[in-house]
């Protein structure tokens, strides 16, 4: 009886052991925009690519990544490679590392980066886990310029 305990006991140490190592250590950066920002919300995982209009958004990778404040203090926040892409004749592309709060211009695009994950569980040999969420301001989105009298 007492080692029907003991190995039940086991068991369950076993399965909430192997449940953390799947899940892996999930980190998360998130910023609200201090005002509303108009536009297409967008979550990409990494490996992966959405597609706003006419732009075509892939997220190479998420991580940590140190960077040097406005005091000269090194500091680890997360960081995305993305890729951006817009067809045409030649097609052109960029590629840029952000962080949380950060806005990139792209050709008429505007992209609002308000959160990045990394971690979790990787099903490949040296892939990667994460997803970005993006704001993505369109050209037919941008404000319609004020006329003056």
């Amino acid at each position: 009886m007492q080692r029907k305990k003991w190995f039940r006991s086991g068991i369950s140490v076993l399965a909430i052991l192997s449940l953390l190592l799947l899940t892996g250590c999930i980190s998360s950066e998130r910023v609200t925009p201090a005002s509303p920002i108009a536009g297409d919300e967008i979550t990409i995982s990494t490996g992966t690519q959405g597609h706003v209009g006419q732009l075509f958004i892939g997220l190479g990778d998420t991580g940590k990544q140190d960077y040097v404040d406005a005091n000269g203090k090194t500091r680890t926040h997360l960081a995305a490679g993305l890729f951006l892409h817009i067809d045409g004749n030649p097609p052109v592309e960029k590629h840029v590392s952000v962080h949380a709060g950060d806005t990139v211009e792209f050709q008429d695009y505007s992209l609002y980066v308000e959160e990045i994950s990394a971690g979790g569980t990787a099903w490949a040999p040296g892939a990667s886990t994460g997803h970005v969420s993006l704001i993505v301001k369109q050209p037919s989105q941008a404000p319609a310029p004020s006329v003056q009298p």
